[in-house]
């Protein structure tokens, strides 16, 4: 297996930046995802890893070998596709073959590898078949197949699961997970998708504009992330964010955040950082921090405000309920048993203020 290492890489295309700088570690036997939208340069990060493309400045290394100018075909690495690329005229036999076949493997050798990947994957039934005779989950997995057969050092995916439905994308995800712990690959996975990218990364880079934002656990990306790019990127739905400014209580002695309805207390450290007294920062509060309820059934605990109901949306196990709040809108996700109306009123309470999180106003960092 190995570890891949990207030292300050960037790539230009004419007047296009589309990989800034960007420096990475993606450890051994890790299963790593790029996130971000498109066009953010994950795609292009993941061809200058597989040789497809030559940084215009930066390097590569697997382990402590130099690969920045090594053609693909030295790397022993497999890369399964959006698009699959199977081989239109050959059966899912001959697809899963082609690469030992093009390093003169011997017959038996191949037929060996080839029925342990099938069985593997459960697409023995599939062997005979061409690719027009499969539907989009098969041709994936047989895809797969023909990376996994050639026991490379390295797997990289590109949306591999973006063309097939939502009910088989769930399954697909798991059997990827399953694979992956058990052939112990390295593996770098692109995507967009955040389900696919929480649900599965050992860790996550999310990039925007070419640039890698911030690297952490799922978990970490979730609950701190490093700016409000990524805090309003990551979370479905986003983040909340609420600008507000710093006031002392001199009676007290504590700093508090105070916005509208809201007041919250700030932690010394945290205002010493921004300037304390009257200060403008941008509070991120997650609508699963936020509980909606009516106004009729409240009573005064915790950190509530009074809101005007804006919106309904029903998800089924919940909804998402965006509040009006003398025109700020906040997103809250509340049980699909509580029933709402659009104008009616209602009280938001916080949840958990101690999950609450600040940025610089000018920056838009966080404040840690």
């Amino acid at each position: 297996m190995v570890e891949v290492r990207l030292e300050h890489v960037t790539k230009i295309f004419g007047k296009t930046i589309a990989v800034n700088d960007l420096n990475l570690v993606v450890r051994d036997k890790e299963f790593f995802v790029l996130l971000g939208p498109s066009g953010c340069g994950k795609s292009t990060t993941l061809n200058i890893i597989a040789g497809l493309e030559k940084p215009t400045s930066g390097r590569v290394y697997f382990d402590d070998e130099d690969v920045t100018f090594l053609p693909p075909e030295e790397r022993n690495i497999a890369m399964v596709f959006q698009s699959y690329a199977l081989y239109p005229t050959m059966t899912a036999y001959d697809n899963i073959a082609f690469p030992l076949k093009i390093r003169r493997l011997l017959r038996d050798e191949i037929h060996k590898r080839v029925k342990e990947v099938a069985e593997m994957l459960h697409i023995e039934h599939l062997l005979d078949k061409k690719p027009h005779q499969m539907s989009g989950g098969e041709r994936q997995r047989v895809a797969l197949a023909r990376a996994i057969v050639r026991q490379p050092r390295l797997f990289l995916m590109d949306e591999p699961l973006s063309n097939i439905d939502a009910k088989l994308r769930i399954t697909a995800r798991t059997e990827l997970i399953r694979l992956q712990r058990k052939l112990g690959v390295t593996t770098i996975y692109v995507t967009h998708d955040q389900t696919e990218a929480f649900t599965m990364g050992h860790r996550i880079g999310v990039m925007f504009n070419g640039c890698l934002l911030q690297v952490g656990d799922p978990l970490e990306i979730f609950e701190r992330p490093h700016n409000t790019v990524v805090a309003g990127f990551v979370g479905i739905p986003p983040m909340n964010f609420i600008e507000g400014h710093i006031a002392y209580d001199e009676r007290l002695g504590k700093y508090y955040f105070k916005w509208n309805e809201i007041i919250l207390e700030v932690g010394g450290d945290i205002t010493e950082k921004i300037g304390g007294h009257g200060k403008t920062v941008i509070a991120g509060i997650r609508p699963q921090n936020l509980q909606v309820i009516k106004s009729e059934s409240y009573s005064k605990i915790g950190i509530a405000f009074k809101a005007k109901v804006y919106t309904v949306e029903r998800l089924g196990t919940e909804s998402v309920i965006t509040v009006d709040i003398d025109g700020e809108l906040l997103r809250a996700v509340t049980p699909s048993e509580l029933t709402l109306s659009p104008d009616e009123d209602v009280v938001v309470k916080i949840v958990n203020p101690q999950k609450v999180i600040f940025f610089n106003k000018n920056t838009g960092d966080l404040i840690t």
